[in-house]
């Protein structure tokens, strides 16, 4: 039972490295040495203090002597500070004001509940007055 989770484990891994357009070379003994020889099997995870299976310089596919093992939030300072160093140009500004024409990306239209007076985002008056209000 034991292998068959390791292994539903490895297959996640592997299909998520897929979706995301990454080759993933490792076999599953190759995968499950390394997670068990780091000490941190136990602790794999996507959250604060997990660890996860990272790529030297976050390129190239996961396999032998392209991976480690780090936390996962430095896994994450990585990509963003990565991002942040990408240059600004005019071009890919007017790219994306481009795509942004016809969205309604300015402040939403307040609205009133006729019950208690309240004011506020069409959205979240629906959920919470009209005809859920307390005061109805």
């Amino acid at each position: 039972m034991i292998k068959d989770s390791n292994y539903r484990k490895y297959i996640d891994h592997k299909g998520n490295a897929a979706k995301r357009g990454v080759d993933f070379l490792l076999t599953f003994e190759e995968w499950l040495d390394i997670w068990t020889k780091s000490g941190h099997y136990h602790e794999r995870g996507s959250r604060r203090g997990q660890y996860c299976m990272s790529r030297y310089g976050d390129t190239g596919p996961y396999a032998l002597g392209n991976i480690f093992i780090q936390l996962t939030s430095q896994n994450t300072s990585d990509a963003q500070n990565g991002v942040k160093d990408i240059p600004q140009t005019s071009e890919s500004n007017l790219k994306r004001s481009k795509s942004m024409l016809g969205k309604n990306v300015g402040p939403k239209p307040k609205v009133q509940c006729p019950h208690c007076s309240t004011n506020g985002a069409m959205h979240n008056m629906v959920r919470y007055h009209f005809d859920m209000c307390k005061h109805k």
